[in-house]
């Protein structure tokens, strides 16, 4: 598991690194980087990466990751950029962020290049 601050172009970024893990393992990277996120002081916003390519989701996952989501990432993230998410779980989650208003702030890429050079614009 790999949580950590990078820097791009100047501008700090939360990367969380899910490539290839379990649902046990991206849960508990979820929580350290909501953790990471949480030591952010006001009125300071985040700009976060998270790579799930070839990662595994689970509901119990899922879950958790949404009440994070809720409870952190949304009230602490500026931007939030997804990569790795194809096929039907990619427009199930677009189609998610165009009805709730979410996919202002947070986007999905095919690369992690592309996510990072939206993050820093």
């Amino acid at each position: 598991m790999s949580v950590q601050w990078i820097e791009h172009k100047g501008k700090r970024i939360l990367y969380s690194d899910h490539r290839g893990q379990t649902p046990h393992q991206i849960t508990e990277g979820a929580e350290l980087s909501a953790k990471l996120a949480r030591e952010v002081l006001e009125p300071e916003k985040i700009l976060f990466l998270t790579d799930l390519e070839g990662a595994v989701v689970d509901i119990v996952t899922l879950a958790k990751i949404k009440q994070l989501g809720k409870e952190v990432y949304e009230p602490k993230c500026e931007k939030t950029a997804i990569v790795g998410i194809h096929g039907l779980n990619h427009m199930l989650l677009s189609a998610y962020n165009r009805v709730t208003g979410a996919g202002e702030n947070q986007k999905l890429f095919d690369t992690q290049e592309e996510a990072l050079e939206w993050l820093v614009s």
